[in-house]
């Protein structure tokens, strides 16, 4: 898909091999044309962000925060490529698997590309059902932390791309 790679490597400033990656990663989707439509909305939704090109005001004198999805669970959250625009991490939880408390400060676009139906529990203990299907969502960034438990009857996997 030729848009594609054009969206990550002008919209998001994403090297060759990191474009590469992605796409490997977006190939469920790539190869069924019912799915076309999902990646056409995420190449529309990124042509219309605004980038500040201003360093992050999350950022503290020691780095990310400590409860940031990334630092508290890098087994789900792996970073796949990071500039001054964008972090795009890649995230797999198998069924039945819990994501700990975190949280994610910056908003995002997010590509499921396995959906599933998450059972959340929120840092004040508030719970909620999260059906997640195959499809882009435009998120901002996490007001408290949340734990994702996978109940879906397989994994689940994603892309964030955590706009700066």
């Amino acid at each position: 898909m030729p848009h594609l790679d054009d969206c990550l490597t002008k919209i998001y400033g994403v090297d060759i091999g990191s474009t590469q990656l992605i796409l490997s990663k977006l190939k469920p989707l790539i190869d069924k044309d019912e799915c076309h439509a999902t990646l056409d909305k995420f190449v529309e939704l990124s042509a219309s962000l605004r980038f500040t090109d201003q360093v992050s005001d999350i950022l503290t004198s020691e780095g990310l925060p400590a409860d940031d999805g990334t630092i508290i669970d890098p087994e789900h959250h792996k970073v796949l490529f990071e500039n001054h625009k964008v972090r795009i991490l890649w995230g797999l939880l198998l069924a039945g698997a819990t994501e700990p408390l975190h949280r994610h400060y910056w908003p995002s676009l997010l590509i499921m590309i396995v959906g599933t139906t998450f059972e959340v529990t929120y840092a004040d203990g508030k719970t909620a059902l999260d059906d997640s299907p195959i499809d882009v969502y435009k998120l901002q960034g996490d007001i408290q932390a949340a734990s994702y438990k996978n109940t879906g009857p397989e994994e689940s996997s994603w892309l964030r791309f955590e706009i700066k």
